[in-house]
């Protein structure tokens, strides 16, 4: 009996470890007609590239509310990861360079988004963006490279400002 317990809890462990190694791996994008990478995870799309020093996205989720999107080159964490948050209210685009501190973010001292856009359509929250992969002079936003490997972490959240915690989180990696 004991040794049948044991088998069990050594192959629940491998099933674990298994799991949770799926979770984080990479995932492949495919390229789109306009040059982007495409990712689609838990409800969400991102897209990317690099446009000389810059990095071109766009995000999407299945909300009314924000939508958000860290970049962590160093884990796959909250905590000290560059976040973009926005939402559309009537038309209105906001949107906010931010930095997390442990499980908070607090906007940035110099907001570092070069260009956006946003809709809400349909139940569907969509931003467009450009960020400068240099890392900013305040060192809150952390330098990005081509060919580097990165944690992205995906969220929205119910509510059209930026102090409504998320509803809905993902994270993943990818390759800039």
């Amino acid at each position: 009996m004991r040794k049948a317990i044991l088998v069990i809890a050594g192959l629940l462990l491998i099933a674990g470890s298994a799991s949770a190694a799926a979770k984080n791996e990479e995932l492949k994008p495919v390229t789109d007609e306009n040059g982007f990478n495409v990712i689609e995870k838990s409800g969400f799309t991102f897209k990317w590239k690099i446009v000389e020093a810059d990095l071109e996205c766009e995000v999407s989720a299945p909300t009314e509310g924000w939508v958000a999107v860290g970049f962590n080159p160093e884990k796959p964490k909250m905590d000290k990861s560059n976040l973009i948050i926005g939402f559309v209210k009537d038309g209105e685009l906001s949107i906010a360079d931010h930095h997390a501190k442990g499980w908070r973010h607090v906007a940035d001292k110099e907001n570092n988004i070069l260009k956006s856009s946003g809709e809400e359509k349909d139940g569907q929250t969509s931003l467009a963006f450009t960020i400068p992969m240099a890392n900013d002079a305040n060192g809150e936003d952390a330098a990005l490279a081509a060919g580097q490997k990165i944690h992205l972490l995906l969220a929205q959240g119910n509510g059209d400002n930026f102090k409504k915690q998320h509803k809905k989180k993902t994270m993943l990696e990818i390759t800039l």
